[in-house]
């Protein structure tokens, strides 16, 4: 939960102008895994999220923020309410280089980044989407014991 406290912070000016945060759920989880690289997987998925939001005023705009333990697993998960991903491409958003951003804005790297960190960290990134609807990405990691 320090973690996420972190990656707040850290987007605070951003966020602050784009959407409302709420903290669905908190409870304490300790992790195993290297808290800067965590750090930077939280901070591409919110940094993706005020994306989602479009030229939205930023008062139509929300993210969720849950963090809970589940037998040994840490989890985390992030839902927006921007415009969702499409079914025809929600299987290749973790693929290197894939972006929908316009050229020069997205380097399409960075979910594949996130991905390639949690695995190696022994975690999971998952994401349900609807089109218009927004999109929740949960990640998954082992908890200390």
């Amino acid at each position: 939960a320090d973690l996420i406290d972190r990656a707040l912070r850290i987007m605070g000016n951003e966020i602050r102008h784009r959407a409302h945060v709420v903290m669905v759920r908190r409870e304490p989880v300790m992790l195993r895994s290297n808290a800067g690289r965590l750090l930077q997987v939280m901070i591409n998925l919110l940094s993706n999220a005020l994306h989602a939001f479009g030229d939205r005023p930023a008062a139509q705009n929300r993210l969720e923020v849950s963090v809970w333990r589940e037998e040994a697993n840490a989890c985390f998960s992030l839902r927006d309410n921007g415009c969702g991903i499409p079914a025809e491409i929600r299987g290749k958003i973790f693929e290197p280089f894939f972006t929908t951003k316009p050229i020069g804005q997205g380097t399409g790297l960075g979910l594949g980044i996130c991905r390639s960190i949690l695995e190696q960290l022994g975690g999971t990134i998952t994401v349900e989407s609807e089109p218009n609807a927004g999109s929740e990405f949960r990640v998954l990691l082992p908890a200390a014991t």
